[in-house]
C-alpha cells in the first residue's frame, strides 16, 4: 500500500471516529433535555394534581362550616353572635370556638355578620399553602334566618292616596337612576345622558348613599365617584355590585361596609364594546346582563373574594337585554326581542348557563324591567304594558295577567308580601303608580302619584311602608312616598 493511501485510509478512520463521538454528544444532550422536559411535565401535572385535590377538599370544609352554623342556628339562633370564629364538636353538636381552627393543612375561619335584626351574613374561608409556598382560599357564604321566629310585618297603609313625605337635591344636574334600599340606607346610581353636563361635571359623585333611618328626614351621608356610567346596582352583605357602561369596567365593586365612606374595592372587564344593564348576585354568584352592539350577553362572576371578581361563565343572549331576577336556579331576562321579550336561563351550573324559553308578549314593545317572586315574574315594557307570567314550570312559561300604566315602566318594586306592585314610569301625571296584584289574572290600579319628572328606578321597605324613587327632577332626584295618613 502506498504512503498517500495509508494516510486516505487514516484520515477517513480519524473523520468516521470524530462523527461519532459528536453523535454521542448530540444524543446524550437531546436524552438530557428530554428528560427534563418529562420530569418538569411530570412534577406541572402532580402540582396541578394536588391543588386541584386540595381545593376540592377545601371547598367541602367551606360548605361543612356553613352547614354546622345552620346547625348552630337550628338549636339556638342567639348563639349567632357577630364575629370570627373557628368551630369544634363536642357530644355531637358544632359549637363556635375562639381562636384559630386547623384542620390538616387548612385553616378554617367563620365570621358572622348582622345584616337585620333576624338575618346574618355567614362566611366560611379555608386557607392553605400549595407547592412552591403559594397561598390559597376558598370562601363561601350565605344567610341565616331566625326562622323559628314568627315576624309579624307592620300593616300596609292606604296607598289609595300616594303622597310624597321628603325629597332630596342631590349634587349636580344628574338624574336618578336606580336605587336600592337595605336596612337604613337608600342606595343610588345616577348618570347624565349628556355628554356636556357629564364633561362639566366629571367628578361629581354618581353613587350615593343615604340615610333613611328617619324617613321623613333623609340626608346624604356618602358619595363616591365611580369610573363610566353606572346603570344598575344589587347590594348583598358588605357590598354593592354596579353594572356599568365603563368599557374596561362593565363590573364594578363597592365596599359600602362603611356607608359613610365607600370605597371601590374590585371590578372586571368583559370583552368588547357593551353597556351593561342588569345584575344580581345571589351567595358567591354575580350575573351581569351586558349589551354588545346589537346582541345581548350574560357574564356570571365567582364574587366570593369580592375584591378580585373570577369569570365563570357566559351565554350569548341574542337581541338586547334590561334588567333581570333571579329565582332559584333560573335567570330571567327582559329582552329587546320583538318575539322572546322573556327569556328564561337555567344556571343551576353556573359555569354553563344555557338558554331553556322564552316567552312572545303581544306586540313589539321592548320588555325594560323585570322582578319576581315564588313562580312569578312581572314585566314592564316601553310601551307601559305590564305582564304577570307564571313561571312554576320555567321551560313553559305562561301569561296569567296584564295591566297598562299608561307610560314606560322604567322600574319595579315587590311590597305587601307581593300583593302589590311599585311603578316607576314614565306617564306624565301619574308617574308613580301602586297595582294591586292579589289576583295576578286581574290586576287593578290603587292609587297614584303626579311627580316633575319621569322617575327611573323604585324601591319599597316593608318594614317603613314607604316607597323610595329618583328620577329625572334635577332639582329633587330623590323622594320619598307613602300612603295616605
Amino acid at each position: 500500500m502506498s504512503l498517500k493511501k495509508l494516510i486516505s485510509k487514516k484520515r477517513v478512520l480519524f473523520t468516521k471516529k470524530g462523527f461519532s463521538v459528536l453523535e454521542v454528544i448530540l444524543a446524550s444532550s437531546i436524552f438530557l433535555l428530554t428528560a427534563t422536559g418529562t420530569v418538569i411535565s411530570i412534577l406541572y401535572v402532580q402540582e396541578n394534581t394536588a391543588e386541584t385535590a386540595e381545593r376540592a377538599r377545601a371547598f367541602n370544609l367551606a360548605e361543612e362550616g356553613l352547614e354546622a352554623l345552620r346547625s348552630i342556628r337550628n338549636e339556638n339562633f342567639a348563639n349567632l353572635a357577630d364575629g370570627s370564629y373557628g368551630l369544634e364538636i363536642n357530644n355531637g353538636r358544632w359549637h363556635l370556638k375562639t381562636g384559630e381552627e386547623v384542620i390538616d393543612e387548612f385553616k378554617r375561619e367563620i365570621s358572622i355578620s348582622t345584616l337585620e335584626p333576624e338575618v346574618k351574613l355567614i362566611k366560611s374561608k379555608i386557607s392553605w399553602q400549595g407547592f412552591r409556598a403559594k397561598n390559597f382560599f376558598v370562601e363561601l357564604s350565605g344567610y341565616l334566618t331566625n326562622w323559628l321566629k314568627e315576624v309579624t310585618p307592620p300593616p300596609v297603609g292606604n296607598w289609595t292616596t300616594p303622597r310624597k313625605l321628603a325629597g332630596l337635591n342631590l349634587p349636580d344636574d344628574f338624574a336618578g337612576y336606580k336605587i336600592w334600599v337595605e336596612g337604613n340606607y337608600a342606595y343610588v346610581v345616577r348618570n347624565s345622558d349628556d355628554w356636556w353636563n357629564n364633561l362639566l361635571h366629571a367628578e361629581t359623585p354618581d353613587f350615593i348613599v343615604i340615610d333613611i333611618s328617619t324617613p321623613n328626614t333623609p340626608r346624604i351621608v356618602g358619595t363616591l365617584k365611580l369610573p363610566g356610567t353606572p346603570r344598575n346596582l344589587h347590594i348583598q352583605g358588605n357590598y354593592a355590585y354596579i353594572a356599568s357602561d365603563k368599557i374596561s369596567e362593565g363590573l364594578q365593586i363597592v365596599d359600602i361596609s362603611d356607608p359613610t365612606h365607600p370605597v371601590k374595592v374590585g371590578g372586571y372587564s368583559a370583552f368588547g364594546f357593551a353597556d351593561s344593564n342588569g345584575i344580581f348576585v345571589k351567595n358567591i354568584n354575580c350575573y351581569l346582563a351586558r349589551n354588545l352592539l346589537f346582541w345581548g350577553e350574560l357574564y356570571v362572576f365567582d364574587i366570593a373574594n369580592p375584591s378580585n371578581p373570577v369569570y365563570k361563565g357566559y351565554l350569548l343572549l341574542g337581541d338586547q337585554v334590561g334588567e333581570i331576577t333571579l329565582l332559584g336556579t333560573f335567570l330571567y331576562i327582559a329582552n329587546r326581542d320583538d318575539s322572546k321579550e322573556l327569556k328564561v336561563v337555567d344556571v343551576t351550573y353556573p359555569s354553563s348557563p344555557r338558554l331553556v324559553a322564552s316567552l312572545n308578549l303581544p306586540g313589539n314593545a321592548d320588555a325594560l324591567a323585570i322582578a319576581g317572586f315564588g313562580s312569578t315574574v312581572i314585566i314592564g315594557r316601553t310601551n307601559g304594558e305590564v305582564y304577570i307570567v307564571n313561571v312554576e314550570n320555567p321551560s313553559q312559561p305562561r301569561i296569567l295577567g296584564s295591566y297598562n300604566a299608561g307610560g314606560a315602566v322604567n322600574d319595579i318594586a315587590l311590597g305587601n308580601d307581593n300583593k302589590y306592585l311599585f311603578l316607576a314610569t314614565s306617564n306624565a301625571g301619574a308617574e308613580f303608580r301602586v297595582v294591586d296584584i292579589s289576583d295576578p289574572t286581574h290586576p287593578v290600579s290603587l292609587g297614584t302619584l303626579d311627580l316633575p319628572a319621569v322617575i327611573n328606578g323604585v324601591a319599597y321597605d316593608q318594614n317603613r311602608d314607604r316607597a323610595f324613587v329618583v328620577g329625572n327632577n334635577l332639582s329633587e332626584e330623590f323622594a320619598v312616598i307613602g300612603p295616605a295618613p
